[in-house]
């Protein structure tokens, strides 16, 4: 290979690190290549001394602490066992020689260290219990498996903090000496090397490459003898697979609020304006993207331009602090109207016949009651309710019990409703800052003879002394559409 060839090839291959080093460290190749050549070895001669130019290249790169393109890493599984494997040498090397007093000495320490790990619990313990409150709180059972999750997390977080702050004593206190010795063995080996081939080439390489060199052997020296570094990449890798689960979520909900600022837009159109709610989304869009960013980096081992970030970061807060004022006066200027009685205009309906031995299954006096003599013996129930958005089927059944004939009667929702009418007028109603909230209760209505009214009472006030020390196990008031209520000690629908 020629001067010229070998130089294009090392070139290349340093093509990633800054251009004025480049020059400076071809300009000290091609130097040694001709000092060869001026005592009379060939051109091909010289450049074959240099050696391989990928392991020329990958020296060159590690003295900056930068990686090859064609290095490795190595496995993770592999490095946490050398770890381990040199920490225990380490310890029965340190131990070997200890009196029994030293080590007597050295077992009460580490139960000291302990007891110092277990008051660092505290903290944990309270930021874990004031977290599982707070989702407590706000009931629901998406909340209380948030509250599991958040126990979860404190407590990993608790036991890598121990295990870190145990290794990390144990190294400085007990292995340091230790791992000195052998660092110090390491770089005097690695001295003689560079002595050796600086006579070899007498000039040898620049004062800069060779420091940072230095500095690169030392810390790849020094982290052959710590499994902390291996843990802690074992930890980085755990948590980088939470954040990839996490970032699958972001993602979910970067394409979900996209597609609510698409809808915003159809609003505007639409000729609705609320600008502060449109700014608040705006700002958990950005919010969102600035998530994906940061975690699709961390997870895939890229770097974060910092000041982007933070240019983000502001705009979003301040984004959303605008958004949240803007809002704040638009909703101070809207109408709110809540349980509009104009609201429930459908209604189903149907009837039963009175008889002698008839009890209902909710008490009488609960009830809403409409007296018409016309009914004579039977009995009509109305259920009222807004039809906008579902329908309802009404439904009874009749149970017999001592004697006695007891209805239940309930409704289920048919089906939902949605149609386009009814989004238009939402959106006329927004555009005239107004706000229907209906809470979507149905309205039940019984109407009756007022004679009918007096013999169910009558009936009632009979089968409740009747059924008084009865156990009613047996009826399923859940599978009837009731729940029971404990406070009272009765069934509700």
């Amino acid at each position: 290979m020629s001067k010229e060839e070998f130089l294009s090839q090392l070139r290349k291959k340093l093509s990633i690190l800054e251009e004025s080093e480049i020059e400076d460290i071809i300009s000290e190749y091609e130097g040694y290549i001709e000092e060869k050549v001026s005592k009379g070895s060939t051109e091909e001669e010289a450049v074959l001394s240099m050696g391989n130019v990928d392991e020329l290249a990958k020296d060159l790169l590690s003295a900056y602490k930068i990686k090859s393109p064609g290095e490795k890493t190595k496995d993770t599984f592999n490095t946490i066992v050398d770890g381990c494997i040199a920490t225990f040498d380490r310890v029965v090397d340190v131990f070997a020689h200890k009196s029994f007093q030293e080590i007597l000495r050295f077992i009460l320490e580490l139960v000291f260290i302990f007891v110092i790990i277990a008051i660092c619990k505290i903290p944990f313990s309270i930021i874990e219990s004031m977290g599982k409150s707070a989702f407590y709180a706000f009931g629901g059972g998406a909340f209380r498996v948030l509250a599991h999750i958040w126990e979860f997390l404190l407590e990993f977080v608790y036991l890598i903090f121990a295990v870190l702050f145990f290794l990390k004593i144990f190294e400085s206190r007990y292995l340091g000496d230790f791992v000195s010795k052998r660092v110090i063995h390491q770089e005097a080996k690695k001295e003689d090397v560079v002595v050796e081939k600086n006579e070899s080439i007498k000039k040898g390489r620049s004062e800069k490459s060779i420091n940072l060199k230095k500095e690169k052997e030392r810390e790849e020296n020094a982290k052959n003898f710590s499994v902390v570094d291996s843990f802690v990449d074992l930890c980085l890798l755990f948590f980088r697979m939470i954040a990839f689960f996490i970032l699958i979520g972001v993602v979910c909900y970067v394409v979900g609020m996209s597609i609510t600022i698409g809808l915003s837009f159809y609003f505007i159109i639409k000729g609705v304006f609320y600008f502060g709610v449109y700014l608040i989304l705006f700002a958990l869009f950005l919010l969102g993207i600035l998530a994906f960013v940061s975690l699709y980096n961390f997870v895939f081992k890229h770097k974060n331009k910092g000041s982007v970030l933070l240019i983000l970061s502001l705009l979003c807060f301040l984004l959303l602090g605008i958004g949240v004022g803007v809002c704040a006066i638009e909703f101070a200027s809207t109408t709110i109207v809540y349980n509009d009685p104009n609201g429930k205009n459908a209604q189903e309906t149907f009837t039963y016949k009175m008889k002698d031995n008839l009890v209902l299954g909710r008490s009488i006096t609960d009830e809403t009651i409409e007296f018409d003599e016309s009914l004579n013996d039977e009995i009509q129930f109305i259920y009222h309710y807004n039809d906008t958005y579902f329908q309802i089927e009404t439904r009874y059944d009749v149970r017999k019990n001592n004697g006695y004939e007891i209805l239940y009667y309930w409704h289920d929702i048919e089906r939902f409703v949605y149609h386009k009418k009814y989004l238009d007028t939402f959106l006329n109603h927004l555009k005239e800052k107004t706000l229907y909230i209906s809470d979507g209760d149905v309205d039940v209505t019984l109407k009756m003879s007022k004679s009918t009214y007096e013999q169910l009472l009558k009936n009632e006030e009979s089968f409740d002394d009747t059924v008084k020390n009865e156990n009613l196990e047996d009826i399923d008031f859940n599978s009837l559409g009731y729940y029971y209520c404990p406070r009272h000690g009765v069934y509700h629908h």
